[in-house]
C-alpha cells in the first residue's frame, strides 16, 4: 500500500475516494443544485435512520447501531470525527487526513459524526475499499443517557440557534462520544504520522487542529 503522507493532495490516492472513482469537489463549484440533482439515490437520516454500514440493519436505534458498527467491525481502536460542513467540502484535504489514519490503523472502527452528509457518504470509497467508516446522526437523547452532559438534551432546540453552535455542537459531541465509548478523537483535518492506538488519557491541539484520548467512563 502506498503511504499517503507521501503523495501530492492533487495526485492519485490510495483509497476510491482518491484514486479518481468519485468526482471531486471544491469551493469554486458553483452548481451545487445540479450536483444534488445528479446524487440523489442516498441514504439520510430521518429520525428512523441514524448511521449506515454494509450488513447492518436499517432503522436501527442510535444506540444499537453504534454497538452494532463496533461489534462487526471487530475494532482494534474506535475513532470518532465530526463534520458540519456540506458534502462537497469534503475535499482531498480531509480525505487524506482519514486515508493516513486508515494506513496505520487499518481495523480501527472510525464513525463521521454528522447533520449535513449522507449516511452512505464513504460507502464507495473507504467502505468499498475495505475499512470500517459509518457516518452516524446523532441522537442527543440517547448520546447523553447517562452522561453528566444529559441536562443538554433538553435546551437542544433553543442552543441551535445560538450563534456559536457549530463549534460547540462539534466539541459536545465529540466529549459526550468519548465519555460513552471511549476511544480517539481526531478533527477531519489531521494527518496521522505514525500509530496512535498508544494514546489514552491524552490531548493534543495546534491551529485550532484537536486530538483527544480518553476511556470509556
Amino acid at each position: 500500500m502506498l503511504n499517503p503522507l507521501l503523495q501530492d493532495p492533487d495526485s492519485v490516492g490510495v483509497s476510491s475516494l482518491t484514486r479518481g472513482g468519485t468526482e471531486r469537489r471544491t469551493l469554486n463549484d458553483n452548481d451545487d443544485a445540479e450536483f444534488l440533482n445528479n446524487h440523489d439515490h442516498h441514504i439520510y437520516a430521518d429520525g428512523n435512520n441514524w448511521g449506515y454500514f454494509p450488513g447492518l440493519p436499517l432503522r436501527l436505534s442510535f444506540n444499537d447501531l453504534t454497538n452494532a458498527f463496533f461489534r462487526k467491525g471487530k475494532c482494534v481502536m474506535r475513532v470518532f470525527m465530526v463534520w458540519n460542513s456540506p458534502p462537497w467540502m469534503f475535499t482531498v484535504r480531509y480525505q487524506r487526513g482519514l486515508e493516513s489514519l486508515l494506513y496505520h490503523h487499518p481495523n480501527a472502527c472510525v464513525v463521521v459524526f454528522s447533520e449535513t452528509i449522507e449516511l452512505d457518504f464513504f460507502k464507495d470509497s473507504f467502505v468499498k475499499d475495505g475499512y470500517n467508516v459509518a457516518v452516524v446522526m446523532p441522537n442527543l437523547d440517547q448520546l447523553l443517557e447517562g452522561t453528566p452532559a444529559n441536562i443538554f438534551s433538553s435546551v437542544w432546540f433553543e442552543w441551535r440557534k445560538t450563534k456559536f453552535y457549530s463549534p460547540h455542537y462539534s466539541e459536545f459531541i465529540r466529549l459526550a462520544a468519548l465519555y460513552k465509548y471511549g476511544g480517539i478523537y481526531l478533527d477531519s483535518d489531521i494527518i496521522v504520522l505514525k500509530p496512535i492506538s498508544f494514546l489514552n488519557n491524552s490531548v493534543g491541539m495546534e491551529d485550532h487542529a484537536a486530538v483527544m484520548a480518553f476511556g470509556r467512563h
